[in-house]
């Protein structure tokens, strides 16, 4: 029976504490069924390979991990700003990266090199969550998904579309010009769970 990493050893102890939400792994498998939903857990780790080589060549900054939490939906903040990226195809689901008010402008002024209005704020996070997204697609295990053009909401999250009943992982993420959020929320979509 194959290892699993540190981090996906940890990934299936954040699923598991989800009583009654998620049904228990079996051995080393990385794929679980919510309510007849698969998600593999191993989508995750792409995105945070892709965040942190985004963040390094286009913000200038190194990104570390925090915790990592599953929850049933993503809370809705009037102090966030949220960079959104629907994924279609074998994978299905949406991808958020979040960021505090506080931290937006910083991270648009590294990525842009110059001060930043709002409109170009919202723009850079956008494009952010594009290449984000896109550098994540290329490592989904062969997978294919397509991606929507980002939109960028702040505050309220209410009719986020999402992955069915499937969990929302949000990995807690810092750099060098303060700390963001990455949310997921995938699976395969049904006609790939028949195969």
């Amino acid at each position: 029976m194959r290892s699993l990493s540190a981090r996906a050893r940890h990934f299936l102890g954040v699923i598991d504490r989800l009583v009654g939400f998620a049904d228990k792994p079996v051995g080393a498998s990385l794929i679980f069924r919510v309510r007849g939903s698969v998600m593999d857990v191993r989508f995750i780790n792409p995105f945070l390979k892709a965040t942190e080589k985004v963040f390094e060549r286009m913000v200038n900054t190194q990104v570390s991990l925090g915790r990592t939490m599953a929850t049933r939906g993503l809370s809705s903040d009037p102090n966030f700003v949220n960079a959104v990226v629907e994924m279609h195809g074998e994978v299905e689901g949406v991808v958020v990266l979040r960021f505090p008010l506080r931290v937006v402008y910083s991270v648009a002024e590294a990525f842009a090199g110059s001060s930043v209005d709002e409109a170009d704020a919202h723009d850079a996070i956008g494009e952010l969550a594009n290449m984000v997204a896109g550098g994540a697609k290329q490592h989904l295990y062969g997978r294919f998904a397509t991606l929507s053009i980002p939109r960028v909401i702040q505050g309220n999250l209410s009719g986020l579309p999402g992955a069915g009943d499937a969990p929302w992982l949000t990995m807690f993420l810092s750099c060098g010009v303060g700390d963001f959020q990455v949310a997921v929320n995938l699976v395969m979509s049904p006609a790939m769970c028949r195969d």
